[in-house]
């Protein structure tokens, strides 16, 4: 108990050298180490992202299902990034194709992704990797939205001052939930050490998450 206290002043201590974000004011171009200057994603970025998001979906039960896009959204698809933004990835397919049973189908590849989360650290261009397997059947009403494959906008973002991204921001929420939920699921079965190892992953992140938010 004293050790598991330790760690957690440990982490609890965090650095104030934090930097106001963009969000109040956003930046007047996308990252230009993600896009040209024609607003496009650069061949080597979308390049490594298809091979990212294929190299996920060829390990799940998704494998033969037909990918119906692969897409960059998220605060680095738009104009309020920072430097502890993050690229989320989606790689869109029927859910029905797998199972009648959507939620199981959801619920299976929230455990494929935070296992796949807990084992790797892929980064771009120094921007950690986060990808999401998305029902094609559900809307998504993110301000900024870019189909990996087909190298077009579904939905260009413009510079604007604040507009909250809620469904954003619920998506990250509920996948932080369910990743600390399935932390404290091994802590139960006795896997003491993975979910430590878990837990101090997830701790990083929220502190992340906090300093871009400050």
């Amino acid at each position: 108990m004293k050790h598991l206290f330790e760690n957690w002043r440990r982490h609890v201590k965090e650095e104030l050298d934090l930097k106001i974000g963009s969000f109040a004011h956003p930046h007047q171009n996308l990252n230009e180490s993600l896009w040209d200057e024609n607003d496009q994603l650069k061949p080597e970025v979308a390049e490594k992202l298809l091979e990212i998001a294929r190299q996920f979906i060829s390990k799940t039960q998704g494998a033969d299902a037909e990918i119906k896009d692969i897409t960059f959204t998220g605060s680095l698809a738009n104009y309020n990034y920072s430097m502890l933004s993050d690229i989320d990835l989606h790689i869109l397919i029927d859910f029905e194709e797998l199972n009648d049973d959507v939620g199981l189908v959801k619920d299976y590849f929230n455990a494929v992704k935070a296992l796949w989360n807990y084992l790797h650290d892929i980064r771009i261009k120094d921007y950690e990797v986060e990808v999401y397997v998305q029902d094609d059947n559900e809307p998504h009403f993110s301000s900024g939205i870019y189909s990996v494959m087909n190298n077009e906008w579904i939905k260009k973002p413009v510079p604007e001052e604040a507009d909250v991204d809620n469904e954003s921001i619920t998506r990250k929420a509920e996948s932080l939930m369910d990743q600390i939920d399935r932390a404290l699921a091994l802590m139960e079965q006795d896997k003491h050490e993975e979910a430590h190892e878990r837990g101090l992953k997830i701790s990083e992140k929220l502190k992340k998450l906090r300093k871009a938010g400050l």
